[in-house]
């Protein structure tokens, strides 16, 4: 698809803030920076309970049942300990 013209980011985003005032709760912009959308927040205070920023993480508050540290949401996923410091790094997934 290297024929079709990017899409441009503040499209991106105006879409996932639509999808939120939709009340959509998980919601993300890919393939742009944006360290907001890149991000996961907890639906019962807003609270960032992951922050990333490309492949970084930064704050991570969830405990290891997937509660929110700031309000004790529950929040939808599987969390095992504490998250990864791997920096910026990439891995190679190979599906077979």
């Amino acid at each position: 698809m290297h024929h079709v013209p990017r899409t441009p980011p503040e499209t991106l985003q105006r879409a996932r803030q639509q999808a939120l005032a939709h009340g959509l709760h998980h919601v993300y912009t890919g393939n742009v920076y944006d360290q907001a959308g890149q991000s996961t927040y907890c639906p019962g205070c807003g609270t960032t309970v992951i922050e990333r920023e490309w492949y970084r993480l930064g704050a991570y508050r969830i405990d290891d049942g997937g509660r929110c540290l700031a309000c004790g949401h529950q929040l939808p996923g599987v969390f095992d300990g504490p998250a990864g410091d791997w920096g910026r790094q990439r891995m190679r997934v190979v599906i077979e």
